[in-house]
């Protein structure tokens, strides 16, 4: 299998609904996200995701964004640190004439400071542990038509077709592979299953850049 350049981390194991809608977030968490620490943390690790990006800008600015999912909801102590907790961010990176989408999970837990980890970028509507399965997917699809390449990475996905087919758990996305400067978008395919999405990827359907 060809080695991914921008893995998901092993942080997303724990988590399974889906990321696509915006989440209103309850007040705890509301004033938590607002925080000036949590920002600065979100921007931490939204920068070391751009950083791992195969040509990323040097230069960005990042916009922590709103809220897009809650994956575990979230408990907090008496002076209103996170004990508990699982939820996703979109942060907004801008740089280089283009601005891009990261998502980015905070993961909170007893006797330990909460941690950001870098989901898959842009609008896809996968649930984490989902994603992880995914990328592997996509890249053996997008290794097929750059057979002498050795390091992938997924840097954008796609949310495609009406909202109404995601409501009822069968959707389509495209998520982009680079594949050593090439750009190969590869469909993938989502059904319903528990207690998550099943995804399939046709390597026949992936299709290179030109």
């Amino acid at each position: 299998m060809p080695r991914p350049l921008f893995p998901l981390l092993a942080g997303l194991l724990a988590a399974g609904t889906a990321l696509a809608q915006t989440a209103p977030a309850p007040p705890g968490l509301a004033r938590y996200l607002a925080n000036a620490g949590h920002r600065r943390a979100l921007i931490a690790a939204a920068e070391r995701a751009n950083e791992q990006m195969p040509g990323h800008c040097e230069t960005v600015e990042i916009t922590p964004g709103p809220l897009a999912a809650i994956e575990r909801p979230a408990r907090f102590d008496a002076v209103g640190r996170p004990v508990d907790g699982m939820w996703v961010e979109a942060v907004a990176v801008k740089g280089c004439g283009a601005t891009r989408r990261f998502n980015i999970m905070t993961v909170a837990a007893p006797d330990r400071t909460p941690e950001e980890t870098a989901l898959l970028p842009g609008t896809t509507a996968a649930p984490p542990l989902t994603q992880r399965f995914g990328v592997a997917h996509a890249i053996g699809a997008a290794s097929l038509h750059e057979k002498s390449c050795a390091r992938f990475a997924v840097i954008d996905t796609r949310l495609d077709g009406p909202e109404e087919a995601r409501a009822k758990g069968a959707w389509r996305e495209t998520w982009t592979v680079w594949a050593c400067g090439a750009l190969i978008d590869v469909p993938v395919h989502f059904a319903p299953g528990k207690p998550r999405p099943e995804l399939s990827v046709n390597p026949a359907e992936a299709v290179p850049r030109r």
